[in-house]
């Protein structure tokens, strides 16, 4: 998603930012316009492996190569008769779900492999495949840059001075600056599920 500005004759301004899960988070610009910008992010995966010598056993040679998205992996075939690995079993790298022939830079064919996100001592991780980074600047430059991690992105709703934003309940509050936004759909989803209840 591209840089969206708003409030550009505004005295003040604040960014609601809604994560899939967890509290709402509020963002207080007092040198507008204030712009957002929400950005898909992607794990970096460093994969590899040991080539393969001819009589089926490792080469001793390390190949190492890296893949932005889904965790890399592997699956274990057979080589066909009748050529230089006849009978081998050697691993495809599948890569956002499409298997592919490692090109291991000659060394071909990988008898052992690894898959390890870049970053993490751990090794083998499962966590952070994808996430959004949500990025909010004003005049004086970057007020706030937060990673979510997860399948679904977080939304970002802007309001211009003492305004709500648009879907929103401007409602009274004993906490500054003296007023609250609540979401309509949100709310109305709640006051149902109590009268459900009742």
């Amino acid at each position: 998603m591209s840089l969206s500005c708003h409030c550009e004759d505004a005295k003040k301004a604040k960014a609601y930012i809604s994560p899939p899960e967890g509290e709402q988070i509020i963002i207080l610009s007092e040198k507008p316009p204030i712009c957002y910008e929400i950005k898909e992010e992607s794990a970096l995966w460093e994969y590899g492996g040991e080539g393969l010598k001819g009589d089926c056993k490792p080469s001793g040679r390390v190949f190492t190569h890296t893949h932005r998205g889904q965790k890399p992996k592997f699956e274990t075939r057979t080589a066909p008769s009748g050529g230089n690995f006849a009978g081998c079993s050697f691993a495809y790298v599948i890569l956002d779900g499409v298997s592919n022939y490692p090109d291991f830079e000659g060394g071909g064919h990988p008898a052992t492999t690894f898959v390890r996100r870049v970053g993490e001592e751990s090794g083998d991780s499962q966590s952070g495949e994808l996430g959004f980074t949500v990025m909010v600047k004003d005049e004086s430059g970057e007020i706030y840059n937060e990673f979510f991690p997860g399948e679904k992105s977080p939304t970002v709703e802007v309001a211009c001075d003492d305004n709500c934003p648009e879907g929103y309940l401007k409602c009274t509050s004993d906490k500054y600056p003296g007023y609250c936004c609540l979401p309509c759909k949100r709310t109305a989803n709640k006051i149902r599920a109590l009268g459900n209840r009742l």
